[in-house]
């Protein structure tokens, strides 16, 4: 159960019960990779696009544009006229995301520390550090794990073999990542996850 949270925590577990409704949910089981996949697309947003802090004003937008919601402060008092409302709800909220901004830059520069992805690809640059006396080794490469992490060999990239799209990239290193949207969402899980080189390919949308 996801959600449900105490303000400011992560501490929530989900709602047994449809709080309009009052009726229990139906089982909604999802991998929590897909999950998190599903999320990172909702907020990434990205070029040509409102950006994330855009995002949260749609999100306000559409809370406002519902017929049944009414333009009261804390939700009691006078019902205010639509400009005066808009001038307190943007005030408000792009304060919020300015502020929050201001923290996460000063926390993002006080850590200095780099994105995994861009230590996957550096590490994956190196070479593999769990077999000295195989190919590729130094002592800064990734760790070598079966089914994630792999080196491409002539034999694991024959044709039907499962490094066989990366025929051309024999002695580097394959990280098991997303290989982007899936054909048809509704029904398609297979298309989620493939090998990739670890210094590009899509398994940059792990940044996400």
């Amino acid at each position: 159960m996801v959600g449900n949270n105490s303000l400011g925590t992560d501490d929530g577990s989900g709602y047994a019960f449809n709080p309009v409704t009052g009726q229990p949910y139906p089982p909604n089981v999802v991998r929590l990779g897909d999950f998190g996949r599903v999320m990172a697309e909702f907020w990434a947003d990205g070029p040509a696009s409102t950006t994330p802090p855009g995002h949260w004003n749609e999100i306000a937008n559409a809370v406002v544009d519902h017929p049944d919601f009414e333009r009261r402060m804390t939700g009691a008092g006078p019902e205010l006229d639509r400009l005066e409302w808009d001038v307190k709800l943007y005030l408000a909220l792009n304060g919020a995301l300015h502020d929050s901004a201001i923290v996460t830059w000063e926390v993002k520069r006080n850590h200095d520390s780099a994105r995994p992805i861009s230590l996957i690809r550096e590490m994956g640059s190196f070479g593999q550090s769990s077999n000295p006396s195989d190919s590729s080794w130094h002592p800064m490469g990734l760790p070598l794990e079966p089914g994630l992490i792999e080196l491409i060999t002539a034999q694991s990239s024959a044709p039907g073999e499962r490094h066989a799209h990366l025929a051309a990239h024999i002695n580097e290193i394959a990280v098991l990542g997303w290989l982007g949207h899936p054909t048809d969402a509704t029904t398609s899980t297979a298309e989620l996850a493939g090998f990739w080189p670890s210094t590009g390919g899509p398994i940059s949308r792990l940044t996400l």
